[in-house]
């Protein structure tokens, strides 16, 4: 599996490197610690250049000392990201851990670098501002979350929960295809035997595929995906919910205190684009979301 992390010193980014205990990746994970140098911190505005080229007549000066900021900005972003890769190298020694520093825009190199690189999976904080970078931001994880070619996992520092406190996880469907995908998805991570699961799918009475259509046998379509995870040793229960998907969803998040919902993208187009449920979780869930795809 090869995950690319979006890190950038903020809070919210190491609480994704906290959630990676939790996310279930196999052994043989490969990490990428991408890292987007971002010199617009440091770089003078139009209205600084022009003072200090307007005092000394000397723009060549101006121009060094922007090349000695971005200069600083790229040690300090390759100090920050080796660090972490020194950090998961010790954390998780059957990785193949290390680090890139990207220039550009974040959302535009990031998912360049999911496509160049054939990632499975970017993950990142939420949000997360930093000196040196910034990278799940606003409309930063938005784009990356609609556009990227992969599952995307959005982290959020949740309740604090004790370390043999079992994984808890939300599959959140509204139809047998996006549950079958999800289900891939949970099993190809690698759980403790603890980690209890549950499969929710939503029946909306609006959209096509939705549970209703298939009564009476709707709940043996999910239960012959459930049972895989089941025969794993994991602890999967299936619940037929009614009204809308997201409130639905974050409600039970909520009451259950679960460490992540997986839900499909539920776009039309295999590659990039994410529905209104998907798009809404990730901005207002209080847990962490993944993106499957």
């Amino acid at each position: 599996m090869k995950v690319i992390i979006a890190y950038d010193g903020s809070t919210y980014a190491d609480a994704a490197i906290d959630d990676l205990p939790r996310a279930g990746f196999p052994h043989d994970t490969e990490v990428l610690v991408a890292s987007v140098a971002d010199f617009s911190a440091r770089r003078p505005t139009f209205s600084e250049f022009d003072l200090i080229s307007a005092a000394s007549r000397r723009a060549d000066a101006a121009l060094e000392q922007v090349r000695q900021n971005e200069a600083e900005v790229l040690r300090e972003t390759r100090g920050m990201a080796s660090g972490i890769v020194r950090r998961l190298r010790l954390q998780f020694p059957e990785w193949k851990v290390h680090s890139e520093v990207l220039r550009g825009n974040p959302a535009e190199v990031l998912l360049h670098k999911v496509d160049d690189w054939n990632a499975d999976l970017i993950m990142g904080g939420s949000q997360g501002r930093s000196a040196i970078g910034r990278f799940f931001l606003g409309s930063v994880s938005k784009t990356v979350a609609e556009k990227a070619a992969c599952s995307v996992r959005v982290v959020r520092r949740g309740p604090e929960k004790p370390e043999n406190k079992p994984t808890e996880i939300i599959m959140a469907a509204k139809n047998p295809a996006e549950a079958e995908r999800i289900v891939e998805a949970v099993g190809r991570r690698v759980w403790t035997p603890e980690t209890r699961i549950r499969l929710i799918t939503i029946d909306d009475r609006v959209s096509t595929g939705r549970v209703s259509a298939f009564y009476p046998d709707g709940k043996s379509i999910y239960e012959s995906g459930a049972e895989r995870l089941t025969e794993r040793g994991l602890r999967v229960s299936i619940e037929i919910e009614r009204g809308d998907p997201q409130i639905v969803l974050l409600e039970a998040a909520d009451a259950w205190r679960a460490d992540a919902i997986f839900v499909d993208a539920g776009s039309t187009s295999a590659r990039s684009g994410l529905d209104a449920t998907a798009s809404g979780l990730i901005t207002t869930a209080k847990c962490t979301v993944e993106i499957v795809r």
